[in-house]
C-alpha cells in the first residue's frame, strides 16, 4: 500500500491547487479535508501514517498535536522565512511548485518517517540517470533509444523504473528532479532546440 497525502484546509482553491501540485510532481493519493477532525481516524487504522499538510490557524493545537512532527507540513500565510515555532515543516501560501516538490520529496527521502513508498529510496541505475537526462532534455523515446543504442521498448521499461522508482510521473516533475539532483546541468542546455 503506498502512502497517502492529507491536505486539510477549509479553503476549496487551496486544496484542489495543493493536490493538483502534488500531482503534476507524484504518483501518490491525495485525500482533502476541510477539516482536522475528519483526519484522526487516518492515523489509527493505518500502519502507514498519511503526510498531512494543515493550516494551524483553522486546526485545533491538539488535534495538530496527534501527527507526527515528521509527517506534518504546517500552511502559513506567512513568507517562507517566517516560520512557525514548534514546527519542523512548513510551507507559504505563496510557495512555488518547486518549494512544495522538494519538501514532499524530503519528507518522502527521510529515513526517520516508517514509511515510503514500495520502490522509493531505491537508487537509480546508470543506464536510468541517462534515460531521466534525455527525457528531462525533452527527447522522444525514439530519439532516446537511438541516442543510447537500445529498443523503444527498453525505453520505456526504464521510464516505467524511473517512475515507481521517484514516485514522479510528469515529465515537468522529472525534469526538476534531474535539475535538483545534478543528473542536468542548466547552464549546458541551449533553450533554442527546446522551443
Amino acid at each position: 500500500m503506498l502512502r497517502k497525502i492529507v491536505i486539510v484546509h477549509p479553503s476549496t482553491i487551496v486544496r484542489k491547487g495543493l493536490e493538483a501540485i502534488i500531482k503534476s510532481f507524484f504518483n501518490i493519493d491525495v485525500l482533502l479535508f476541510e477539516n482536522v477532525d475528519s483526519i484522526v481516524n487516518l492515523f489509527n487504522s493505518s500502519k502507514r501514517n498519511p503526510i498531512v499538510f494543515a493550516d494551524i490557524e483553522y486546526s485545533a493545537p491538539s488535534l495538530i498535536s496527534k501527527i507526527p512532527a515528521d509527517d506534518l507540513i504546517v500552511l502559513t500565510s506567512e513568507s517562507l522565512t517566517q516560520k512557525k515555532d514548534g514546527f519542523k515543516n512548513h510551507l507559504s501560501l505563496f510557495a512555488s511548485k518547486s518549494d512544495v516538490q522538494e519538501l514532499v520529496h524530503s519528507i518522502l527521502k527521510n529515513p526517520n518517517t516508517e514509511t515510503t513508498f514500495d520502490h522509493e529510496g531505491e537508487e537509480l541505475s546508470l543506464r536510468e540517470k541517462d534515460v531521466l537526462k534525455l527525457v528531462a532534455l525533452g527527447h522522444t523515446n525514439k530519439e532516446i533509444a537511438e541516442a543510447l543504442f537500445i529498443s523503444i521498448h527498453t525505453v520505456i521499461s526504464h521510464r516505467k523504473n524511473i517512475t515507481e522508482k521517484l514516485g514522479i510521473k510528469s515529465i515537468s516533475g522529472l525534469t526538476v528532479y534531474a535539475i535538483l539532483n545534478h543528473i542536468i546541468d542548466t547552464s549546458t542546455i541551449d533553450l533554442e532546440k527546446l522551443i
